[in-house]
């Protein structure tokens, strides 16, 4: 699993998440009901990491996981569903 210095580029700002999906159009978005407790895989530069959060919406062939690196301009991100595992 990747350490905290590997979430973060040069320069400081969060590492990309180069699993990360287009935010999908509005229209296909859809909340659930409930949080649901997830496992996310997170592929960086250096290497992927998991980690336990919550999905919190849907759209067709992606979920949107609550995730917080300092830096980023969304509190979520979108990943495949093959990237997400519930707990």
């Amino acid at each position: 699993m990747a350490g905290l210095d590997d979430q973060t580029d040069s320069g400081g700002q969060p590492a990309p998440i180069l699993n990360e999906m287009p935010v999908p159009d509005r229209k296909r978005q859809r909340p659930l009901d409930h949080e649901i407790p997830v496992r996310a895989r997170i592929v960086r530069h250096s290497g992927e990491e998991f980690h336990e959060s919550v999905a919190f919406a849907e759209a067709p062939g992606m979920t949107l996981v609550l995730w917080h690196d300092p830096g980023r301009p969304r509190l979520g991100v979108w990943l495949a569903n093959e990237d997400v595992e519930r707990l």
